[in-house]
Parts: structure tokens; C-alpha cells; sequence
């Protein structure tokens, strides 16, 4: 299945939970990475300096991810 269709099946099935539209998001982001082969070592950070949504390893590459999502399909400015 294609991806795309796949997370907007998930927001639906998903969209009257008590988490926020970012903390699903955040789901939905790292089990993508899951998927493609990633190891999501923490999601929702946080620490005196700011968030970090997912950090995940790439082999023996660390990847700080930060996750915009939306509600709609309008493009807006990162």
C-alpha cells in the first residue's frame, strides 16, 4: 500500500483520540522509520534547551527527526 494512503487511512481510523494531532503525527513518523529499518531510540524529548520529537539509528548514523503535522493539505512554511 502506498504509504500516503496508508497514514491518511491511520489519521481518520485515529482522529477522535485524547492524544494531539502533533503526538499522532509523531506516531505515525516513527513507525514509518520502523518500517524503512530505523531503531527510534527516544520520541518526545525534552530538556531545558527544547524538544526533540524522534531520535532514531541508521545503521551507525544518529538522525534527530522533527515532525510538522498538518490538518489539512495546505502547504505552509517550515
Amino acid at each position: 500500500m502506498n504509504p500516503l494512503i496508508a497514514v491518511r487511512k491511520w489519521f481518520r481510523k485515529n482522529r477522535n483520540t485524547s492524544s494531539t494531532l502533533g503526538q499522532r503525527g509523531e506516531r505515525v513518523a516513527a513507525r514509518f522509520l520502523r518500517q524503512i529499518g530505523y531503531k527510534i531510540v527516544a520520541q518526545g524529548h525534552r530538556n531545558k534547551f527544547g524538544e526533540l520529537d524522534l531520535i532514531a539509528l541508521d545503521g551507525r548514523t544518529v538522525v534527530f527527526v522533527e515532525v510538522k503535522t498538518r490538518s489539512s493539505h495546505d502547504a505552509g512554511h517550515p
